[in-house]
This record gives C-alpha cells, structure tokens and sequence, in this order.
C-alpha cells in the first residue's frame, strides 16, 4: 500500500502514536512541536519573510493525529496562512489575496527539502495545485514525486498550506493551542470500515467491479501483444501489433479516465461538504479502491500515459506482474 494512504483502514491502535505524543495527556510532544516550529519557520524567514509566527497558524490533521496511525503513515500539517496579518506586517496592504497565496505557495515548493524536518527518518512531501487536471500534485524533498518515489517516502511529512480555515478531516489537532479541534473516535479492535459502513463498501465495490473490467481489458491486450511479439517475423503480425498497440494506449486511457473521475469526485465531495465524514463516499471509494491495490495499479498506468502512453512501458508493467492489485488486508498480500 502507498504510505500516503495508511490510515483509513489501517486497525485501531489503543493510544495516539507515541512518536508525535504524550500517551497520558494526549498533548504532541514538545522536541516534535519544537521542531516543527524552528524548521517551518526558518524556512520562511530565510526566504525573506518576517514574523512568521503572527500570520501563520498550525494544525495537524489526517489518520497520524488518530488511532489509526501507521509507522509508515503521513503526517499531515495545515499551515493556515493570514493574509490580512502578513499584509500589515510586510507593507504589502494593496496586494492581492490570490497573489500572496500564489507567492507563499511557490515559497513552499521552492526549497522544501531544505526544512529537513525531524531526522532523515522522514521525508518532506509538499503539494501544489494542478490547474490542468484540477487536482494535487505531490513533490517529494522539493522534486517532482514519482510513483515510486512516493510508495517508498518514509512516514513523509505532507504540508497543505491554505487562506482559509476549513478542517475537514476526522482528527484535528492545533498544535499552536495544544489542544484538540477534532478529536479522533477512539474505535474497537475488531472495527472495520467495509462491515461498520456497509452501504458506503457496497458501492465502493461497484467500482471496483468497474476498476476489474477496465484492467481485464488492459491486460489481455497486452497479453496478446506479448504473444504476438514472439512472432513479429511473420507476415501480416506488423499490423496485427499495431491494431493491439492502439488498443492497449486507448484501455490506458480509460483507466487515467477513471482514475480523474474517482479523483475528481472525492476533491468535489471535500469542497462541498461542511465537514468530515466517514460516510462520505466520494472519499470512501477513492480508500476502498486505495486499500485493495487498485489505486497503486491505475496510478502506474497513468504515470505511463503522461510520459507518452508508449507500449513498451506499458507491456514492461504488465511482465513486472504490476497491473494486477495487490490488497493491504493484515499485511499480507
């Protein structure tokens, strides 16, 4: 399972992680706190900007602030930015809101790496927003992220940083206040999200019925293609490669089609929604399909299709055994 999806139907553990709290008072440790306030703010004022701790605001939100933390899992913080307070403090009065969210953004993205947040057990992992495909776009340690690169970051440290407060998430922890804004239900040991939530898992899996037929189609073309290849000398096996090659590019395709749709729902489902729910299912899909490898098989695809949608890279996935989901259920594959 990708790092960036440990959480949501990771078991329930019977305290909060104790590498980010105190186990008793439930409150984030204080060399952790330390940490995320000497590097994130002396980043932005290395950058140029001054007084870092009246116009931002920090929060941590996401499964590593709940029971259901992994020791691979992200660790997810919200900077909220007051652009009103940067203004005063910078002289910048007539600037644009939309301007500043633009510059602080970039700021971010430029040189995140160089935060070298906790100890090299981490990595940095920050996002931008993509106006063409109108969804995050990750970095890791200030570099464009790879799918590789983010199934291998070590519990990545993921920083959102936003203009307006809005904290839709089912843990919430203001690590300025030290104290909880959403605290995480404490769940059972036997929970489980597909029994708990039902209704939500059953139409999850109606996706993954459609995510079955999409990747059965995809891999028998380049089954046949790889077969075919064994004879390629042979008269009239040119045109039978290329007819199959076209096929294979139009199933990956529709299989990046699908994956912006499931994307695209969840992102519009967090935008319109007051606030967090388990029962949102937009969200519920997109972990269902997370948890049961689908999404580390369809995020491949479409790496491939975005570089060029060659053939080759994708019949190398398919002899890698990659295009088949592999499920995160009790660690076993």
């Amino acid at each position: 399972m990708n790092n960036l999806e440990a959480g949501f139907f990771e078991p329930p553990h019977n305290t909060l992680n104790p590498r980010l709290f105190e186990i008793k008072t439930e409150q984030m440790l204080s060399n952790v706190k330390k940490e995320i306030y000497e590097r994130l703010y002396s980043y932005f004022e290395d950058t140029g900007y001054l007084h870092v701790e009246k116009w931002t605001h920090l929060y941590l939100i996401g499964s590593s602030a709940s029971y259901q933390w992994d020791d691979n899992g992200d660790i997810d913080l919200t900077v909220w930015a007051d652009f009103e307070e940067f203004k005063k403090i910078h002289a910048r009065h007539n600037d644009d809101d939309e301007d500043i969210r633009c510059e602080l953004v970039g700021a971010v993205m430029g040189d995140l790496d160089n935060l070298d947040l906790f100890t090299e057990d981490f990595d940095i992992i920050s996002y931008r927003w993509d106006e063409k495909t109108n969804l995050m776009e990750p970095k890791v340690n200030g570099k464009d992220a790879s799918l590789e690169d983010l199934e291998n970051s070590r519990m990545p440290v993921n920083y959102f940083l936003i203009p307006e407060l809005f904290l839709k998430s089912y843990a919430a922890y203001d690590i300025d206040e030290g104290k909880w804004i959403i605290r995480p239900p404490q769940l059972p040991e036997d929970y489980s999200p597909e029994v708990v939530y039902q209704e939500q898992f059953a139409r999850a899996q109606d996706e993954m019925t459609l995510a079955d037929v999409l990747l059965m189609d995809y891999r028998r073309n380049l089954m046949d293609y790889d077969f075919l290849q064994a004879f390629s000398d042979r008269e009239g096996i040119t045109d039978q490669l290329a007819i199959k090659g076209l096929a294979i590019q139009d199933d990956a395709l529709a299989i990046t089609d699908f994956v912006g749709q499931i994307q695209n729902e969840r992102h519009e489902e967090f935008q319109e929604a007051e606030e967090y729910s388990m029962e949102m299912q937009g969200n519920f899909n997109y972990k269902t399909l997370s948890h049961y490898g689908y999404m580390t098989v369809f995020d491949a695809v479409k790496e491939i299709v975005e570089e060029g949608n060659e053939v080759s890279k994708h019949l190398e996935l398919y002899r890698s055994g990659k295009t088949i989901p592999k499920a995160d259920v009790g660690g076993e594959e």
